[in-house]
């Protein structure tokens, strides 16, 4: 075996290891001793191991072109590293503390390290096969346990953050369980996209079905589930958008369907205005949030950890009410943690990112696949980011998706050039 073929096998030990470790080992285990080591924090680990496999990948090959993906990346990660060293000067942290605060972003370097691999057309099936298989594991597992413990208060599951299940949320279908939603949510968009992009493999059908039943009934999260059939039924409409009238009217019947059915089983939860509620702790998280930003507009407040025995950094985060969170207002938080810095990076990747999309000549799966998990984005970014420590662990696979466009594009132009050489 040849050292080509050892680094393309590498990558089916990287991606299900990282996704295990995000996935808790599907919840079935208990922590046990670990249990301090496997909460939330296991990210901190994630982050190591993503780092690593970057530097390890960085060695098996030593001329290495980077793409303009990869190059914002280590660039924003460079932006990180200054915020953390900023930080551990202005509020006296030591340098584990600081790195706990920015472990998430680290993440991103799994994307560099997967983009070394030459064979770009099986990296990407493998990610996308064994992304969905995950995601279906993951939508039949908390199902059974949505089922099982609506009707029997069975509990099976190991998920230490839920500490006592008498106390969880409870709302139309009963018991909400939020925990493996990343991975579900954007599994089930990349299934949607290839379905729409013609890919007629039984899996993605399977997955679709499945997660949006755990996005419905047991996950039960908002505006996130109206946003997720909003995006679809767009994507439909602008496919179908060529036999103009009649494939409207199909696409206005199925959104009003959707709507008469999903509607009224969020209405009076997503206006609800109770002390801490969904509202009012965002109206409070925006109100800190925009005067912090006004005070700090270059480099925002950095990166600070959550540590709610510091007063003045948990009032920082908090506010003095101690329930605002920056996950709850989209991109506001980000601002609010970056500032205009932040910003210009992230018009940077918008703009390579629409480059890509509007290159794109063929509009096959992944076109689609790209386009379901960017509208979405778009779409909750008021309320969410993908920048977020539970939504990031997913960012490094839809850059690879772009970047595989790109390359099949690039190929696909190289091929007519060839083509059109030998014609002349």
């Amino acid at each position: 075996m040849n050292l080509t073929s050892k680094k393309i096998d590498v990558y089916k030990l990287i991606i299900p290891l990282y996704l295990l470790l995000e996935a808790r080992f599907f919840y079935l285990f208990s922590a046990g001793k670990l249990e301090n080591f496997i909460t939330y924090k296991v990210k901190v680990f994630i982050a190591a191991f993503a780092i690593f496999t970057f530097l390890i990948s960085l060695t098996l090959k030593r001329k290495i072109k980077f793409d303009k993906i990869s190059i914002w990346c280590i660039v924003f990660l460079i932006y990180v590293f200054f915020e953390v060293a900023r930080n551990v000067s202005s509020y006296n942290l030591t340098f584990y503390k600081a790195f706990l605060a920015s472990h998430g972003f680290f993440l991103i370097l799994l994307f560099p390290a997967l983009t070394i691999y030459s064979d770009k057309e099986k990296l990407y099936q493998y990610i996308i096969r064994i992304i969905t298989i995950f995601s279906i594991i993951l939508s039949i597992i908390f199902i059974l346990q949505a089922v099982a413990f609506n009707f029997k208060y069975i509990k099976f599951l190991e998920i230490i953050e839920y500490k006592s299940w008498t106390i969880l949320d409870i709302r139309k279908f009963g018991i909400r369980l939020t925990t493996p939603g990343t991975i579900i949510i954007f599994s089930t968009l990349i299934s949607f996209g290839q379905i729409v992009g013609g890919n007629k493999d039984k899996i993605h059908f399977i997955n679709l079905f499945l997660g949006l039943v755990y996005i419905v009934f047991v996950c039960q999260t908002r505006m996130t589930t109206i946003m997720i059939f909003l995006a679809m039924f767009l994507i439909v409409f602008f496919k179908m958008n060529k036999n103009r009238f009649k494939k409207t009217k199909i696409c206005m019947v199925l959104l009003i369907g959707i709507c008469v059915l999903i509607l009224p089983y969020y209405i009076d939860e997503i206006f609800k205005n109770e002390e801490g509620g969904s509202v009012v702790a965002r109206v409070y998280a925006v109100e800190i949030y925009g005067k912090s930003i006004m005070k700090r507009p270059v480099f925002g407040i950095g990166l600070l950890p959550d540590d709610k025995s510091d007063f003045t950094i948990n009032s920082i985060m908090r506010g003095k009410k101690g329930y605002a969170h920056i996950t709850d207002v989209g991109y506001i938080g980000y601002v609010f943690l970056f500032g205009i810095g932040g910003i210009v990076l992230l018009v940077i990747l918008v703009k390579i990112l629409y480059d890509i999309i509007k290159k794109c000549k063929t509009k096959d799966a992944a076109y689609y696949s790209l386009i379901s998990c960017l509208l979405y984005i778009i779409l909750t970014s008021a309320t969410l980011s993908i920048f977020d420590t539970q939504r990031i662990v997913f960012l490094p696979f839809i850059l690879y998706i772009a970047y595989y466009i790109q390359w099949k594009n690039r190929d696909m132009n190289n091929e007519r050039k060839l083509i059109n050489d030998k014609d002349n």
